[in-house]
């Protein structure tokens, strides 16, 4: 016997467009929590990386400064006193050297992807009747977020070396 079906069911092939929907809302959302964290990942790894590009000018600025009385002119990569060096050191995009009588600050200027720059990132040092005092940090909170700084170093130069470097006003 034969029996016709009228309803016989169809092979089904591909996926449906509320199921496509789906899976797209859902790496959408999984994106828009990955990305931020990410791009903070970067912001801090290249803040870090910048602190030993800067410690490795503080024995020069120790015993130039030690043996003259003074902080040098410039410093070993030809960066001189007071002004603006263009480099280019994983990101950074500029570095500044500036000194008064008893502080001094070399910093560079970490850039970002989106804006284009996030802010100086600073080490620097007081000399206090012979002893050095050497911290590092950002020179102001509202341009460089304190969460990229490394926990060694402090969040806001500017109170503690007194005044600024050669960009901002003393």
């Amino acid at each position: 016997m034969f029996y016709c079906n009228s309803t016989l069911k169809q092979d089904s092939k591909g996926f449906s467009l509320i199921e496509v929907m789906v899976v797209i809302a859902i790496i959408g959302i999984l994106a828009s929590l990955a990305v931020p964290s990410y791009l903070t990942y970067l912001k801090k790894s290249k803040t870090a990386q910048a602190l030993p590009f800067l410690e490795s000018f503080q024995s020069q600025i120790q015993s130039y400064y030690m043996m003259n009385g003074a902080f040098p002119n410039q410093l070993s990569n030809g960066c001189p006193k007071n002004s603006s060096f263009p480099i280019t050191v994983g990101g950074m995009g500029a570095m500044g050297y500036s000194t008064n009588a008893n502080h001094a600050w070399i910093s560079v200027n970490i850039t970002e992807m989106q804006t284009g720059v996030y802010g100086w990132f600073s080490l620097g040092v007081t000399v206090n009747n012979g002893v050095f005092s050497w911290t590092c940090g950002a020179w102001d909170s509202t341009y460089y977020n304190p969460s990229y700084i490394p926990a060694s170093c402090s969040t806001q130069l500017s109170t503690l070396m007194g005044g600024g470097p050669f960009w901002q006003s003393n």
